[in-house]
């Protein structure tokens, strides 16, 4: 999940295509018994009471179960994918070149998500949930979680050029952001003749 800046070939910005980010945002928890997801993500789940853009047509977000968010599930509800963004997305910076490509040059993965607090119970001292959120930047369950995110939003694109026809399954065997990401693909269904795919993940 990436938060994305771009830039001209000539230094400008292309404030129109830009995402933002906050310096501080503040949402809820609340704990639930959560029948609609697999077991392990009752529990605390995160309430936005301030979303910062419409989810399904109306200005919500969440409920999101919090451990769906530290493990990257980016398909399950209400709004995870969102709110990993918020708390563990990587800010990438993109210049348009001169034939009108955008090229990624530059990756900060430390500046979202890495002073994660709450109230401490019986005191006003702040107490550090960040690891409720995310792994440690760099681990290798953090490196998996990445893996994880890129898998199902390449399934979920080519899935989606292929209008749902087709069945595709996939394996990440290399990822070194924003170098490359190699991937075997195997696909079963109605597609006979050979594609080209050429996919940006954002």
């Amino acid at each position: 999940m990436t938060i994305d800046r771009h830039w001209n070939y000539d230094d400008t910005p292309l404030a129109d295509l830009n995402d933002s980010v906050w310096n501080f945002h503040v949402w809820n928890e609340v704990w639930l018994k959560r029948e609609d997801l697999p077991d392990g993500h009752d529990g605390w789940q995160a309430v936005d009471g301030t979303p910062q853009e419409a989810s399904e047509g109306v200005m919500q977000c969440g409920p999101a179960s919090v451990r769906a968010i530290k493990e990257g599930e980016v398909y399950l509800p209400y709004d995870s994918k969102f709110i990993i963004a918020e708390v563990n997305g990587d800010i990438i910076e993109w210049v348009k070149d001169k034939a009108g490509e955008m090229i990624p040059v530059y990756r900060d993965r430390n500046s979202i998500g890495y002073f994660i607090s709450t109230k401490a119970v019986g005191s006003s001292d702040r107490e550090d949930v960040t690891e409720n959120y995310k792994y440690k930047e760099g681990s290798s369950k953090e490196n998996a979680v990445t893996t994880r995110i890129v898998k199902y939003r390449l399934i979920g694109s080519i899935h989606s050029l292929l209008g749902g026809k087709t069945t595709l399954s996939s394996r990440v065997t290399y990822l070194k952001y924003a170098d490359a990401v190699y991937t075997h693909l195997a696909t079963l269904g109605s597609c006979y003749f050979p594609r080209l795919f050429r996919a940006t993940l954002c």
